[in-house]
């Protein structure tokens, strides 16, 4: 998705809220073109807010910890084959919910994320 199609979907949004709309927090399908795309594909962990993509990562290793997401997050779909876990704190801190590989759900503004192994 580019940063033209991104921010018109985040002012959709965000007009939608104004106005008293409910807005769905559940993400757009995946598609098939690669890591780093604006497209939750197979292998990735995809992090949203507010319904909007805003990050497809590689899953983070054994043991290891992305750190900060530089943006919060509500949503976490994991299409990885690893295990992760969200934090709410910077640097894998503070409370977290585990999503095994495969699954999705909603989180309270995570800001980290992790190898949950």
């Amino acid at each position: 998705m580019t940063f033209r199609r991104k921010l018109a979907a985040t002012l959709a949004g965000t007009a939608a809220l104004v106005a008293g709309a409910t807005v769905s927090t559940m993400p757009a399908n995946a598609g098939t073109t690669g890591i780093g795309n604006g497209v939750c594909e197979s292998g990735e962990v995809c992090l949203y807010r507010a319904g909007t993509l805003i990050h497809d990562l590689w899953p983070s290793s054994p043991s290891g910890c992305s750190g900060q997401t530089r943006t919060a997050y509500d949503y976490l779909r994991n299409r990885s084959a690893w295990p992760q876990r969200a934090w709410s704190g910077t640097n894998c801190t503070g409370r977290f919910n585990d999503f095994p590989s495969g699954t999705e759900g909603p989180v309270n503004l995570f800001w980290s994320l992790g190898y949950a192994g």
